[in-house]
């Protein structure tokens, strides 16, 4: 039986401290599936694993047992790929029900990719999974001539050069089990955490009391704390409704904020309420916060 059971491995993952979101990464450099630590490291993974950013993540995904692909273009915004979507399934085949919205529009989804990680994917389906990604790149294709036609001072030939057919035709980029090969990333990421923990001990005990401070203020006013963001939140929550708030980096910031309460449904609602009205607009924002949303509070355990 093998022992890569998640389709995906992150370097590091998002936890809640203090109220605020924070990238943590692990000391001996295992990767993480989901919120629990592994005691994978990123030289254990097989060449399938196409490294890349995924729900605002720096990790590695599979390539390999991919059984569907859904490619879902954002054909209203001028961006290539940031705002497109690529849907995965490992375990059959992906179903559109049309009368739905958002994430119930699909079902049979085990991953979603956004951006330029969206054509590594499909060169490792290819390759790995035997995959015919031809209907998809003909998408893709579809979607060069639109931007072409529709933005030429953007994607004209004179600003715009990308040659999808000599990108795919270039080599898989295999990835080595031999650290060796991989020295000088992970040395770059060595020194980067070694930087970030150099003076962990003194800073954990900081951390300790100024949280035990924290807590006691908190645990002193919580319900009138938790009614007074309610009000807060719903109020910003009737603005986004009536596209007072438009601004994605605002947008971002209430959805941060709505789950940092979201131990209590009241304020799911209105998670729920934001996340449909801004779905179509801002589609990458919304699967990235949803999927970070499960992954915190909803991920299956693995050791």
């Amino acid at each position: 039986m093998s022992r890569f059971k998640s389709n995906l491995y992150t370097v590091e993952r998002r936890v809640w401290r203090n109220h605020k979101l924070c990238w943590i990464q692990n000391d001996d450099f295992t990767l993480f599936s989901g919120h629990h630590k592994t005691k994978i490291k990123e030289e254990d993974l097989p060449e399938w694993y196409v490294f890349g950013r995924y729900y605002k993540l720096w990790g590695f995904l599979s390539t390999k047992g991919i059984t569907d692909l859904q490619y879902i273009p954002n054909l209203w915004i001028n961006h290539f790929l940031k705002d497109d979507c690529l849907l995965i399934s490992y375990s059959g085949k992906i179903e559109e029900h049309p009368d739905s919205i958002g994430f119930e529009k699909y079902s049979g989804v085990d991953e979603r990719v956004w951006g330029n990680e969206i054509l590594d994917v499909l060169k490792g389906a290819r390759m790995f999974s035997e995959y015919d990604i031809a209907p998809i790149m003909e998408q893709i294709r579809e979607k060069q001539h639109i931007l072409i036609e529709n933005y030429p001072d953007e994607f004209g030939p004179h600003k715009w050069s990308f040659d999808l057919d000599e990108w795919m035709a270039e080599e898989y980029p295999l990835r080595s089990p031999n650290l060796l090969q991989q020295s000088h990333h992970r040395k770059k990421r060595e020194a980067e955490l070694r930087e970030l923990y150099g003076k962990k001990e003194d800073r954990q005990m900081d951390e300790c009391q100024h949280a035990m401070e924290e807590l006691r203020n908190i645990v002193e006013g919580i319900s009138n704390l938790r009614d007074t963001a309610y009000a807060h939140y719903s109020l910003l929550v009737e603005q986004v409704l009536k596209d007072q708030i438009t601004d994605e980096q605002q947008l971002e910031q209430i959805m941060d904020g709505l789950c940092d309460f979201c131990d209590e449904i009241r304020f799911i609602d209105l998670y729920r309420r934001l996340c449909r009205h801004i779905y179509y607009q801002y589609p990458q924002l919304v699967g990235e916060h949803v999927a970070l949303f499960r992954a915190l509070f909803e991920g299956p355990d693995e050791n």
